[in-house]
């Protein structure tokens, strides 16, 4: 192997490095979304009751419109959010209250995993979630 050799092996090799440090680090993107998750206690699952399913679209609505409102965001990423919370909304009327939660999480992270957010927009459709609901029936 000559040094000409060497040093093109060694270039491709920074590259591999560089390429590893640039890369995204999805355990902390894992590690930021998992705040999202409530904290049920032992106590019994139950469904939501008629008044708690209206507040309930009542703050499904505000969350469709604290989506729209993330300028930072792609338009089409914006319009998908929405999509998604609209298409598992009406399901409170016949999951109970876990299982609603655990398809609502499970629908957002799918959606922000699918669109590939970087950190900071995840961040913010997080913090969109947690001032909408500001405690509501998440934990």
């Amino acid at each position: 192997m000559t040094w000409q050799d060497a040093l093109a092996y060694l270039k491709i090799w920074g590259e591999w490095i560089k390429e590893e440090i640039d890369a995204p680090d999805r355990w902390a993107d894992l590690t930021m979304t998992a705040r999202l998750i409530p904290q049920f206690s032992d106590e019994p699952d139950e469904v939501f009751d008629p008044g708690e399913i209206r507040q309930l679209k009542n703050q499904m609505r505000a969350l469709e419109t604290r989506f729209e409102e993330i300028k930072q965001l792609p338009a089409a990423d914006r319009k998908q959010l929405v999509e998604t919370v609209q298409q598992t909304a009406p399901k409170a009327a016949t999951f109970t209250k876990k299982d609603f939660w655990n398809v609502f999480i499970g629908a957002v992270l799918r959606k922000v995993t699918e669109l590939g957010m970087s950190q900071d927009n995840v961040n913010l459709v997080l913090q969109a979630i947690k001032s909408t609901f500001n405690g509501l029936f998440l934990g």
